[in-house]
């Protein structure tokens, strides 16, 4: 096992492009996402792409409900603010969902995400956050080409790709949510690790999918609040002073009193 973060730093490196799943079904993704945001913006990243902010032709400068529904969930809206407060050009790389075949989809969505990755000036790098299996870097079914196949062939050249969705509580598929309880009954781990076997990372199936699988722990709390919403750190909880402790909030004019 190895730590999780200082493998995708250690790949990251190496790469001008970098893809990361996580889902708006399982917000601790991207809450883990934002903790890395710091060391990669450090490390050249200046772009990141989001497939599931809405179409933009620029960079957004804040989000807001224009930029999709899935705004509206906190983890992922604060992953957004927060890489935008760092200084990332957050653009995004959404599928045009009105083309029907999905490689269709794929291809044009790679080849949209690849000319812009190309346009950058001198060593500025690009982190991509998909939905899960969209980053893969291989496939089973011709009729389903993952976007990270296209995008790969479109700049030539080979990104690391992460996946952190299968190795999850409850997982994405029956088969990954036993395996996960499996290996957290039998050996547990306690922050985000990168399983290995013989000194490589594990692939839970015969293609090598992505460079590495990441496994997240079981969710822990702290006043009745999942751990992982302080994303990393970065938000402080606030103690209410007891002068406020009568406050309430006014439906009908929706004020605090």
């Amino acid at each position: 096992r190895t730590n999780a973060a200082t493998t995708v730093y250690q790949e990251a490196a190496k790469n001008r492009v970098t893809l990361i799943n996580a889902s708006y079904l399982k917000p601790a993704t991207y809450a883990w996402i934002a903790g890395l945001l710091d060391s990669l913006y450090k490390m050249g990243y200046k772009h990141l792409a989001f497939e599931i902010i809405g179409k933009s032709n620029k960079p957004i400068q804040q989000i807001s409900l224009k930029d999709g529904i899935f705004i509206t969930e906190p983890a992922i809206a604060e992953c957004i603010r927060k890489a935008i407060s760092i200084g990332f050009q957050v653009i995004s790389c959404q599928p045009d969902y009105s083309l029907q075949k999905p490689n269709e989809i794929h291809k044009l969505q790679a080849a949209r995400l690849g000319e812009y990755i190309q346009a950058q000036q001198g060593n500025e790098k690009c982190l991509v956050i998909t939905q899960p299996g969209n980053n893969a870097l291989a496939y089973g079914d011709p009729e389903d080409v993952p976007m990270g196949v296209y995008l790969s062939a479109w700049l030539n050249e080979k990104p690391a790709s992460f996946d952190q969705c299968f190795l999850t509580e409850n997982s994405i598929n029956e088969y990954g949510a036993f395996l996960y309880a499996l290996l957290q009954y039998k050996q547990p781990v306690f922050q985000a690790t990168i399983p290995q076997l013989n000194g490589k990372p594990v692939k839970a199936l015969e293609e090598e999918l992505y460079t590495a699988m990441i496994w997240h722990p079981s969710p822990t709390y702290t006043n009745n609040r999942p751990a992982w919403m302080s994303l990393q750190g970065w938000k402080k909880e606030m103690e209410i002073p007891a002068a406020f402790k009568n406050s309430f909030l006014d439906r009908k004019s929706t004020r605090l009193n």
